[in-house]
C-alpha cells in the first residue's frame, strides 16, 4: 500500500507520470529539487493526495484545472519551475488547503475571485511571478493565514485594508508593487500582534512611520525601506529596539538618529536618508552610508566621506569582489574580503563598500561570499575563485579621483550554477548594472565578458554578485556603482530604465514587449521616449537602444546577442542584427491598438526605476532575500532629488 513518494534531490530526469490515480492510498508525493520537465498531468485530479510538492524542477504549462478536484489537497507546493498561464479557478475549491506556493513562475492574469473560498490557507506565496491588478481585498478571507509573500510579483498597490483582520499573521512581505507611482498610506497592521517578520519594501508607502509599528511585541525583522516615508523615526520605534534586523534603507527620513538606535540596535541600516549630517558611515552594526542631508555641500559627495583625508588622487583602481588580492595583466586587484553583514558599510583608501540586508529562509549562518567550485581558465581563476553575495543592495563607491575619462570595466564569470543536468545547474540570471559619477553626465565603455546564458529550461533564481570592478583613467570626482546581477532570458528583466548620464530616456515593460514590437512595426518606435525630454535627445541613438533591447528579449535564445555584441551595438560599431517580428503584433485588431497608445500614453508620464529581483541559494535550503532588489537610487539623495521623484 503506497501512501508516501518522496524522491527529493536525486538529480531524476523525465516527466510526471501520469497513473498515480491508479494507487488510490497515495497521499504525498515530492519530488523536490531534481531535473524533472513536462507538466503536472491532468489525471492528478482523480487522485485523493494530500501534499503535492515539485519545488526546483523545469515543469512548463499552465496549472491544470483538474487540480481543484482533488477535495484532499492540503499543501500545493509548485515553486522555482517555468510553469504559466493564468491560475485556474477551480483551485479555489480546495477547500482545505493550507499551503500555496508559487514563487518564481511565470503565471499571470490576476488572481481568481474564487479564491476567496480558500479559508483554510495559512501560508500563501507568489512572489517573483507576472500577475496583474492589484492585491485583491478578497485576502480579509483568509482569517487563518500565518504567512503573506508577495514580493515581486507583478502586483500592484495600494495594501487592502482588509489586511487589517489577518490577527494570526506572522510573517508579512510585500514588496515592489506595480503603480503609477501615486503614494499610498502605510496599511492598518496594529491588530497584527503576532507578527515577527514584516517586510514592505518598495511598496510606494507615504508619510510617517505609526507607531503601530513600535508596538509590536514580537517583532523580529522590520523591512521599510525603498518608500517614502518622511518624518523623524518615531520615539515609539524604541519599543522594537531589540529586533535583530531594521531596514529603513532609501526614504525620506530626517531628523537626528536616535540614540538607542546608535547604543542598542543590532543590525540597523539607515542608508540613503537624508538624517543630520553624521560623521561615520558606520557606527556599530549601524550603517549610515549616505544617510545625512547633502544640503548645499560642494562636490554632492557622501557627508560621511567628507571627512576622509585624500592623501593623492588616484587614476585608477580594481577590486576583486568579496575575493582575494591578485594582480593580472599588470594590475593589482584589491581584496575585498571584508564579511560584511546585513548592514555593513567598510572603506579602503578610495574606495568603500555597503551591504543592505540578510538570507531569509535558510539555516545556515549568513555569508556574504560565495566559493567557486567548477573549473575555470587558468589564467583569469584568481578573479572568480569568490564572488560578492548581497541580499538587498550592494553599493561600490570611489573616491579621491583625478580628473579625465573613466572606462569602467565589469567582469562577470558564473561561479554558482553547475553546467549539467542537476538541480543545481537551474538557475535564471538577469543582469542589471547601474554606474553614476557625479557632478556630469558621462561616456561608459564598458567591457562585458561573454558566457553562455542559462537553457530555455532554466527554473531557479539567483543574486550573486560575482564581479571584479576595474575603473581605469578616473574622471571628476566621485564614482557610485551599484551592481545586481540577475539574468533570465534576455538582456532585461521585467522593468527597465534606460539612462545616459541621469536622463531617463525610455521604459520598457517586458510582458508589454510585444505592444514594443508593434511600434517597430509601424516605425514608431519614438512614442516609447518619456515625453519630458522633449527633444533633447538623440533619436539615433535612442532608436539602437530600443532595438537592441528588443532583440536581447527575443525569446529565442539562438537570436539573443552575446554582452559584448550588445556593447557593440550600443557604442555603434556593429549595426543591430535584424530580427522576424513575432505574429502577436501583427494580429491586433483597432481596439487593442487604441488600447496600446493609451497604455502607453498612461506609461511614459510615469518616471519609473524599478527592477525586480528574487534570490535562492542553490546549495541548501531555498533562500529568500530580505527584500528583492529595487529602485536605484543615486548618490544625491537629499530633500530635492526625492520631491523629484514624486
Amino acid at each position: 500500500m503506497l501512501k508516501h513518494r518522496v524522491l527529493k534531490t536525486q538529480n531524476l530526469q523525465g516527466s510526471l507520470p501520469p497513473d498515480f490515480n491508479r494507487f488510490p492510498y497515495l497521499q504525498v508525493i515530492d519530488f523536490s529539487r531534481n531535473y524533472l520537465n513536462g507538466s503536472i498531468p491532468r489525471e492528478w485530479g482523480a487522485t485523493q493526495m494530500t501534499t503535492i510538492s515539485i519545488i526546483g524542477n523545469r515543469f512548463t504549462g499552465p496549472i491544470p484545472k483538474e487540480i481543484g478536484n482533488i477535495s484532499t489537497l492540503v499543501n500545493f507546493t509548485v515553486e522555482f519551475n517555468q510553469f504559466s498561464g493564468v491560475l485556474p479557478p477551480e483551485l479555489g475549491n480546495l477547500a482545505r488547503l493550507e499551503k500555496l506556493h508559487l514563487t518564481s513562475n511565470n503565471f499571470t492574469g490576476q488572481l481568481p475571485a474564487a479564491f476567496e473560498k480558500l479559508t483554510a490557507l495559512k501560508d500563501f506565496r507568489i512572489g517573483d511571478n507576472q500577475f496583474t491588478g492589484e492585491i485583491p481585498n478578497l485576502i480579509q478571507n483568509w482569517t487563518n493565514l500565518q504567512k503573506l509573500l508577495i514580493q515581486g510579483s507583478g502586483l500592484s498597490g495600494p495594501i487592502p485594508p482588509g489586511i487589517a483582520v489577518l490577527e494570526k499573521m506572522t510573517d508579512l512581505r510585500i514588496s515592489d508593487l506595480q503603480g503609477n507611482g501615486t503614494g499610498a498610506p502605510f496599511p492598518p497592521l496594529a491588530n497584527l500582534k503576532k507578527l515577527k517578520t514584516l517586510v514592505l519594501r518598495s511598496c510606494n508607502i507615504i508619510g510617517r512611520i505609526p507607531d503601530f509599528v513600535g508596538e509590536l511585541p514580537v517583532l523580529t525583522t522590520l523591512d521599510l525601506s525603498f518608500n517614502k516615508l518622511d518624518g523623524e523615526i518615531p520615539a515609539s520605534l524604541f519599543g522594537v529596539r531589540k529586533a535583530d534586523y531594521i531596514y529603513l534603507t532609501g526614504n525620506q527620513l530626517n531628523g537626528t538618529v536616535p540614540a538607542w538606535i546608535i547604543k542598542d540596535g543590532e543590525s540597523v541600516d539607515l542608508s540613503y536618508n537624508n538624517f543630520g549630517n553624521e560623521s561615520s558611515c558606520q557606527q556599530r552594526n549601524i550603517n549610515l552610508f549616505g544617510s545625512a542631508s547633502m544640503g548645499n555641500v560642494s562636490g554632492r559627495t557622501v557627508p560621511c566621506l567628507r571627512i576622509l583625508p585624500c592623501q593623492k588622487k588616484y587614476y585608477s583602481f580594481h577590486i576583486n569582489c568579496g575575493g582575494k588580492a591578485a594582480t593580472i595583466e599588470g594590475n593589482l586587484y584589491e581584496d575585498d574580503t571584508d564579511p560584511a553583514g546585513p548592514s555593513r558599510f567598510y572603506q579602503r583608501s578610495n574606495w568603500a563598500v555597503s551591504t543592505t540586508g540578510h538570507f531569509m529562509d535558510d539555516s545556515r549562518p549568513d555569508s556574504y561570499t560565495w566559493t567557486n567550485a567548477t573549473k575555470l581558465s587558468a589564467n583569469t581563476s584568481s578573479l572568480y575563485m569568490d564572488a560578492r553575495l548581497s541580499p538587498t543592495s550592494l553599493t561600490y563607491y570611489g573616491f579621491c579621483m583625478g580628473s579625465g575619462n573613466y572606462t569602467v570595466s565589469l567582469h562577470f564569470a558564473e561561479i554558482m550554477f553547475t553546467n549539467d543536468n542537476t538541480s543545481s545547474s537551474l538557475g535564471r540570471r538577469f543582469f542589471d548594472i547601474y554606474i553614476q559619477v557625479t557632478d556630469q553626465n558621462f561616456i561608459l565603455s564598458s567591457s562585458i565578458k561573454d558566457f553562455k546564458p542559462p537553457s530555455e529550461n532554466s527554473s531557479s533564481t539567483g543574486t550573486s554578485v560575482g564581479t571584479v570592478v576595474g575603473i581605469v583613467a578616473a574622471a571628476v570626482v566621485f564614482v557610485f556603482l551599484i551592481l545586481g546581477i540577475l539574468w533570465w532570458k534576455g538582456c532585461f528583466g521585467q522593468k527597465i530604465s534606460m539612462r545616459h548620464g541621469t536622463k531617463l530616456l525610455l521604459n520598457i515593460t517586458v510582458d508589454s514587449v510585444w505592444k514594443a514590437l508593434y511600434l517597430k512595426e509601424e516605425g514608431a518606435l519614438l512614442e516609447l521616449v518619456d515625453p519630458s525630454l522633449g527633444q533633447d535627445y538623440n533619436e539615433e541613438e535612442v532608436i539602437t537602444m530600443i532595438n537592441v533591447a528588443l532583440l536581447c528579449s527575443n525569446v529565442s535564445a539562438a537570436v539573443r546577442p552575446a554582452m559584448s555584441a550588445v556593447v557593440s551595438m550600443l557604442e555603434g560599431k556593429a549595426a543591430v542584427q535584424d530580427f522576424d517580428i513575432p505574429d502577436k503584433s501583427k494580429s491586433m485588431d483597432e481596439d487593442k491598438i487604441e488600447e496600446m497608445r493609451k497604455h502607453f500614453q498612461v506609461i511614459n508620464k510615469q518616471e519609473i526605476s524599478e527592477t525586480q529581483t528574487q534570490s535562492m541559494s542553490m546549495d541548501g535550503p531555498w533562500t529568500a532575500a530580505s527584500t528583492s532588489d529595487a529602485d536605484l537610487y543615486p548618490v544625491s539623495l537629499d530633500s530635492d532629488y526625492w520631491k523629484g521623484r514624486d
